[in-house]
């Protein structure tokens, strides 16, 4: 096969280990997140349960006490996408590296959902896939995802201060949109850290917390 000009192809290929790496270190990084969004106990990978309709499919991360009506927990699962269009094995390569938009991301969302979603539900679990792409995009639902965390968040903070009647005021506001965006950034660096790793660069300088550190620094 003779790979792009541009070696776009390594960032989807699935044959080096980096792309392993990559993925789990994003799993890491959103359980941490969640963690300390004081929602419920949080699991991860192995430990997350499987599917009981004979598939036996598996989650990345899984947060107990999520709030949705009549569901015990949320399952997650996690995927890299490579948003340039056209293939480094097709006439053209990929396309002068023209990206697609939040159009390959959704298609992926799609696929996680279908494969997902009602086995889980067999559960009484409520399912949400968490897409990225490599050029740094973050699907609409995962940006949901972490906009309930930085809630979670931050009206834990103010409870714990005894500060319940300020929950919802303009400084609450202020804040949460702080953490969100700082939950934006960690999921960020993860990809950047995702895309170095599918590539064998040096990542020394990208060292995120391992999972069980409870850290939120990222």
């Amino acid at each position: 096969m003779c790979i792009d000009p541009l070696g776009d192809h390594v960032l989807t290929c699935k044959q080096p280990t980096g792309s392993i790496r990559g993925h789990n270190c994003l799993m890491d990084v959103l359980a941490n997140l969640a963690r300390v969004s004081n929602i419920g106990p949080v699991r991860v990978n192995h430990k997350v349960p499987t599917t009981d309709d004979g598939t036996r499919k598996q989650g990345d991360d899984k947060i107990s006490n999520f709030p949705i009506s009549f569901c015990d927990g949320l399952v997650i699962d996690i995927s890299f996408e490579c948003e340039f269009m056209g293939s480094s094995r097709a006439l053209g390569g990929w396309n002068d590296s023209v990206r697609h938009t939040q159009d390959v991301l959704q298609a992926r969302a799609n696929v996680k959902n279908n494969k997902y979603t009602e086995a889980y539900g067999l559960l009484h679990k409520a399912f949400t896939p968490a897409i990225t792409g490599m050029s740094g995009q973050i699907h609409v639902d995962f940006r949901c995802l972490l906009w309930v965390l930085a809630d979670k968040q931050i009206q834990s903070h103010y409870e714990c201060m005894g500060k319940e009647d300020k929950i919802g005021n303009h400084a609450f506001q202020w804040v949460r949109a702080k953490v969100f965006n700082s939950k934006k950034s960690c999921i960020g660096r993860a990809i950047v850290f995702g895309c170095a790793t599918r590539c064998q660069l040096s990542v020394h300088s990208l060292v995120l917390p391992s999972s069980g550190s409870g850290d939120d620094s990222c």
